[in-house]
């Protein structure tokens, strides 16, 4: 890995933190408690782990300052998806909690020219 290589790829994770700090705050003034953040498996990452009420919460989140690369949404894809399923498997299978409901839920952040965020929340999403 190059130097630029590394610069860009810490520049990355320090976006992506500071989009998923935005989420969790958002989602707390909602009423959620997020259980956990950046939760990886072999199948991928789960963003956000959050329970409401006796519901969990899969969440994907997508933090974009432009829409340079498309919408936060336009990220969300079937692939994607299928990835989350799976991680959200491996989550449940080594905790014991019980809910009533598990959802997968999408939150997209855009925030342009240090604007407010505009907030995108998909309580469920299914392809």
């Amino acid at each position: 890995m190059t130097n630029e290589d590394t610069k860009a790829f810490k520049n990355k994770r320090a976006v992506g933190s500071y989009g998923e700090t935005l989420a969790t705050n958002y989602l707390k003034e909602k009423g959620f408690v997020c259980l956990k953040r950046n939760f990886y498996t072999r199948y991928g990452e789960i963003d956000l782990i959050c329970r409401k009420e006796e519901t969990l919460y899969f969440v994907e989140v997508k933090y974009r300052r432009t829409l340079k690369y498309g919408s936060p949404r336009e990220a969300v894809t079937p692939a994607k998806y299928k990835r989350m399923r799976l991680a959200a498997g491996q989550y449940l299978s080594q905790n014991n909690d019980s809910y009533q409901a598990v959802r997968f839920a999408f939150l997209g952040i855009l925030e342009r020219n240090g604007e407010e965020p505009v907030y995108d929340w998909l309580e469920s999403i299914e392809f």
